[in-house]
C-alpha cells in the first residue's frame, strides 16, 4: 500500500548512526532479506528524507538483530 506524503511537512535528513562492527554482517544480511521480500526498496539518487537505523540484539535470540528506524 503506497501512502501519499504531506507536502506541507518539511523533509528531514538526519545523520547516520554507526553500527557496531560485530553487527555489520548481520545488518547487511537483514537488509538483503528486506530488499528480497520487498519490505524496503533501494534508492539510488539523493533523497531529502533520511532516518538512521538503530541496531540491537533480540532479547531472546541473541544471535539475531532487531533493526529500527529512528524517525
Amino acid at each position: 500500500m503506497k501512502q501519499s506524503i504531506n507536502q506541507n511537512v518539511k523533509p528531514v535528513a538526519q545523520p547516520h548512526r554507526r553500527v557496531a562492527f560485530h553487527c555489520q554482517e548481520k545488518v547487511e544480511e537483514e537488509i538483503k532479506q528486506l530488499l528480497k521480500t520487498d519490505e524496503i526498496e533501494r534508492v539510488e539518487s539523493p533523497t531529502t528524507w533520511v532516518s538512521p537505523v538503530v541496531v540491537t540484539p533480540k532479547p531472546k535470540q541473541r544471535d539475531k538483530i532487531r533493526m529500527c528506524v529512528d524517525m
